[in-house]
């Protein structure tokens, strides 16, 4: 056959189930659209699902999913896509329906059906769902089942999934979803920290530990994590003065500060330092120069307040006390007022 003639009929030629489906993974869903109704009936309802999904239109791929089934009731890797769309549809007994119907062994199915029990308050049903499946420490699994032992107070069976996931080595994925499982609960910071050191030039990976520290009330150590993060390309300045300020380590919460790159975050995290540190008059100066859209919250307000206060400067001090009222400073600012003898009203 002439090479050009092939080579007409290759451009020419219709495009298939299997192209639609890698255009729809690659993101090219106008290909995909196009291409859908120039398929075999008995596949597009199942690729419309798959194209509805992709484009965030959750209901409209159930209902999709749901007319492909009517043609193959069984097919299990339907019934899962099926489950997913109904799920972030927010139909989570039709998304338990659809999982429990798949007759699959796939990770897939105890995940939907785990997810779907949480989401209809069966929480306990979840976890023996997911306990049958540990033994293969699938890492999602490991991941999912930690977290509903968590919601279920069973700390000490989440923290066990996890060590089995950190020891076996968690991708980066997993290692953030540790951070997010574990978040505020002190016993699990050694492993958090086990999983950080497996990505040791990851900003985000420490800044997460960072917060877990800082949760936890460690806030000294936390500093330092986000010192770490800062220096690994992350922008976390403003969190590490934050966690200097807490331990009222004034000096480093201030040249940190002095880091940050957003200005309205920079000033008014300079101003809160600077009011715990009791600097008064240094306050009251730098407001000076800040914009009123800086000193618009009420917080500020009343800290600008109090600064005046403390220097004298009473009538500058009940103007903006006054200022407070209705705000969730009205009775700190009361009593403000009462401390300078003046009355809520001018």
């Amino acid at each position: 056959m002439n090479a050009l003639l092939l080579t007409a009929l290759l451009v020419c030629a219709p495009p298939t189930a299997e192209d639609v489906e890698r255009w729809i993974e690659a993101g090219r869903l106008a290909e995909a659209a196009d291409a859908i109704d120039r398929l075999d009936p008995r596949v597009r309802d199942r690729l419309r699902g798959a194209l509805l999904l992709a484009q965030g239109d959750a209901p409209a791929a159930t209902r999709a999913f749901e007319r492909a089934l009517e043609s193959t009731p069984d097919d299990a890797r339907l019934l899962l896509h099926a489950s997913h769309a109904a799920l972030l549809a927010d139909r989570p007994d039709e998304a338990l329906a659809f999982a429990q119907r798949a007759e699959i062994d796939a990770v897939a199915k105890p995940l939907l059906v785990a997810r779907a029990l949480r989401r209809l308050d069966r929480a306990g049903e979840a976890f023996e769902a997911l306990s049958a499946r540990r033994d293969r420490a699938e890492p999602r699994v490991l991941i999912e089942f930690a977290d509903v032992a968590m919601a279920l107070g069973l700390a000490h069976h989440a923290r066990s999934a996890a060590e089995s996931l950190v020891q076996a080595g968690p991708d980066r994925a997993q290692a953030l979803a540790l951070f997010h499982v574990f978040e505020g609960d002190r016993a699990a910071l050694g492993l958090l920290e086990a999983a950080a050191h497996r990505f040791p030039d990851d900003a985000e990976i420490w800044a997460h530990l960072g917060i877990a520290y800082g949760s936890a009330g460690a806030h000294h150590v936390a500093a330092h994590l986000f010192e770490r993060a800062t220096q690994l390309g992350g922008d976390y300045a403003f969190e590490a003065a934050d966690q200097y300020r807490v331990t009222a380590e004034y000096e480093a919460a201030l040249r940190w500060n002095a880091r940050v790159t957003e200005a309205a975050r920079r000033d008014t995290q300079r101003i809160e330092i600077l009011f715990d540190r009791r600097s008064y008059a240094r306050v009251v100066a730098l407001a000076e120069v800040l914009s009123d859209e800086a000193l618009a919250t009420p917080v500020m307000r009343y800290r600008l307040a109090y600064a005046h206060f403390s220097l004298g400067a009473n009538d500058r001090a009940a103007r903006l006390a006054r200022g407070l009222d209705g705000t969730p400073y009205a009775s700190a600012a009361r009593s403000l007022l009462e401390a300078m003898g003046r009355r809520a009203e001018p």
